[in-house]
């Protein structure tokens, strides 16, 4: 998973990729082993995919607390979270939320967020460096989730009175871009970010799972967890709902190819093995838990999958990458799952929305160095209706023969863990503006073809049934993915009132989408 501060970027947001997989356990007693459901024939299948959001209430601009604390250059000591600017949460959101007709969210966190053992670190600030103690991050983030999955409490116990189902939070683990190491790379002295080794993980997921998929003495799970008794009491919050769909870690296979030197003294964006000099993205290997990124991805899958009961837990999560690599390191991944075999497995091809919209153009995008910005006069492509990718060449086509191969086939299912479009080309032309027409042609498409059910996938494979759109609100000014924009200072129909939001051309495609499934 990529940066607090290149996710707030454009650039890394479409780097961003996943494969996912659940588990479904036999009893709540016993270690998960994934159950497929009944093969379904193409007839059976379902007109829609089920549509979740990434809320982007999580990560919000400036000095205003939850992930925008990672790597704080701005102040110290580290502010604590301001709950109510900028954006609300998702389910807050009045008609734009409502209208959407959606009941997955989900947010993206640190994999130790519910337990805290970093050392303190010298920050690179505006006014010279100075001492940070990333567990006070790690706190202020904490917090941050506990009021998200507070407000989801509340948003429930409304829909319950309106016979309405439950909004399912989903939580998917990212690197703690403060934990450090020092490596030895290219004869010198070097610090990075590291992923934890498979004990450490494994405390740290138990942390977690005691406190956010809580369960009885009898291991049967509740509705909801207990109100911690650090939040403020006046926030509203009386119980959290459940976290029991998760992802035990965000695109492993991840190579940030704009990394770049951190406040904390980190090289770059990259993320290296607690043992040894490899990366985590790097295939290649074939055994070593804590030296093979693979193979480590893949225990924390099992660590997860074992110690959560009656949860949905997401294998995989790779990146937009295809070929080699891809196969190598899913194949590797695969192989040390200790014979269990996810039932769900998902992958975020922003590489597929990105083709279908460059050939909106005829390989012709206009380019613009204001990437992040509204343009005065969005573009025109040169056709009315865009040309549909040939599905053989999607990467959800070819991750889905890949599953295949391993013996995954349509009792398998597939989930789009993050995908977008765009009305800024974010991957291999950053600044070439599509335009709101094509984004909103793409949103199209990637409901009605690319997610549908059956409509990219060959016949007897796994079949894509779930998508996550990244992301459904943005107050970090990098308006060229989501759905609603939060107080935007222009659009392409002029000034935006004070407080005021402006729905983007995709979000008619979702509140519009025939037959949603719940």
């Amino acid at each position: 998973m990529v940066p607090v501060t290149l996710r707030l970027g454009v650039a890394a947001i479409v780097a961003v990729a996943g494969m996912a997989a659940a588990s479904a356990p036999v009893s709540a007693a016993s270690a998960p082993v994934s159950q497929a459901p009944a093969s379904a024939s193409a007839a059976a299948l379902p007109p829609t995919p089920r549509v979740g959001m990434q809320d982007g209430w999580f990560v919000r601009p400036g000095n205003q607390g939850c992930a925008g604390n990672e790597e704080n250059s701005l102040a110290a000591p580290v502010p604590p979270p301001n709950y109510h600017t900028t954006i609300p949460t998702a389910v807050d959101d009045g008609r734009n939320w409502a209208d959407l007709n959606i009941r997955y969210l989900r947010i993206t966190i640190p994999w130790d967020i519910a337990y805290h053992h970093d050392h303190p670190i010298r920050v690179a600030g505006k006014h010279g460096s100075y001492t940070l103690d990333p567990n006070r991050i790690l706190q202020v983030e904490q917090l941050c989730l506990d009021y998200w999955l507070g407000d989801i409490n509340n948003a429930n116990a409304v829909r319950a009175g309106k016979r309405m189902p439950p909004i399912e939070p989903q939580v998917q683990f990212r690197p703690d871009y403060n934990d450090l190491g020092t490596k030895i790379l290219r004869h010198s002295r070097s610090t990075v970010i590291v992923v934890p080794s498979i004990e450490t993980y494994r405390k740290a997921i138990q942390a977690f799972i005691h406190t956010y998929s809580c369960a009885t003495s009898s291991g049967q799970p509740l509705p909801t967890c207990p109100r911690p008794t650090s939040l403020p009491q006046g926030l509203g919050v009386r119980a959290m709902t459940r976290v029991s769909t998760l992802t035990p870690w965000g695109e492993p296979d991840f190579y940030n190819s704009n990394g770049k030197p951190h406040a904390t003294g980190a090289r770059d964006g990259q993320f290296y093995m607690p043992v040894g000099t490899r990366r985590f993205d790097q295939p290649g290997c074939e055994s070593g838990t804590d030296t093979c990124g693979p193979v480590l991805a893949a225990q924390m899958w099992v660590a997860t999958a074992r110690r959560c009961h009656g949860c949905m837990v997401i294998a995989g999560t790779f990146s937009s990458n295809s070929g080699t690599k891809a196969s190598t390191y899913l194949r590797t991944y695969a192989k040390h799952l200790d014979g269990l075999r996810p039932a769900v497995w998902a992958i975020d091809p922003y590489t597929d929305i990105d083709a279908f919209e460059y050939g909106c153009w005829n390989q012709r995008p206009r380019s613009s160095s204001a990437v992040g910005t509204y343009p005065a006069n969005p573009p025109t492509p040169p056709h009315a209706h865009c040309p549909t990718p040939f599905k053989q060449s999607t990467l959800v086509w070819k991750y889905s023969t890949e599953l295949a191969t391993l013996g995954y086939r349509s009792h398998t299912r597939i989930w789009l863990g993050e995908i977008s479009t765009f009305y800024i080309d974010t991957i291999a032309h950053p600044g070439a503006w599509y335009g709101f027409q094509v984004q909103h042609q793409a949103a199209d498409y990637l409901l009605k073809q690319l997610a549908k059910p059956g409509a990219s996938t060959p016949p007897a494979d796994p079949y894509v049934a779930r998508l996550y759109y990244m992301r459904y609100a943005d107050g970090a000014g990098y308006p060229d993915f989501a759905l609603v924009l939060a107080n935007p200072a222009t659009t392409q129909q002029g000034p935006v009132a004070p407080g005021a939001e402006w729905r983007t051309p995709a979000y008619a495609a979702f509140q519009f989408r025939s037959a949603p499934q719940q």
